[in-house]
């Protein structure tokens, strides 16, 4: 079965997460996308958080590395997930999926344009023109 590897960034913002809608399958998903040639996970995912969202973010990771020069580290994902995806055009495969969280370090304003909804279960998502405060630190 023919698979792609995906890059997903969690812009997580006091106990909030950053979703924005997906044009392709019309739901709301955090931004992300395929890995192009010569890109890392990492890579990727800057790259599509700021495409999809107008964010410089850096990615994070709870995980210690070791220290040393070489061969460079590149951050451990939160978790890689094998997804099922049927594509109307591309037809069914799946995406090999690497989640990385993510944080915004420059004191800044954005509007986002999505929605809010309690989840039923603490969790949230930024409202519909809620003006936030990104600050660095987590």
């Amino acid at each position: 079965m023919l698979k792609h590897f995906t890059s997903t960034g969690y812009v997580v913002y006091e106990n909030k997460v950053l979703l924005h809608l997906h044009k392709k399958i019309n739901e709301y998903l955090p931004p992300g996308g395929h890995l192009e040639i010569n890109e890392t996970p990492v890579d990727a995912v800057l790259r599509e958080v700021k495409e999809e969202t107008g964010l410089d973010v850096e990615v994070i990771s709870r995980m210690n590395h070791d220290s040393f020069l070489y061969p460079v580290n590149i951050s451990l994902p939160e978790r890689i997930l094998l997804e099922d995806i049927d594509d109307p055009v591309m037809g069914f495969h799946q995406h090999i999926e690497f989640i990385q969280f993510t944080n915004n370090n420059h004191i800044n304003y954005y509007k986002f344009e999505i929605p809010t909804a309690n989840l039923g279960n603490g969790d949230n998502f930024l409202t519909n023109g809620t003006e936030i405060k990104l600050s660095g630190g987590r």
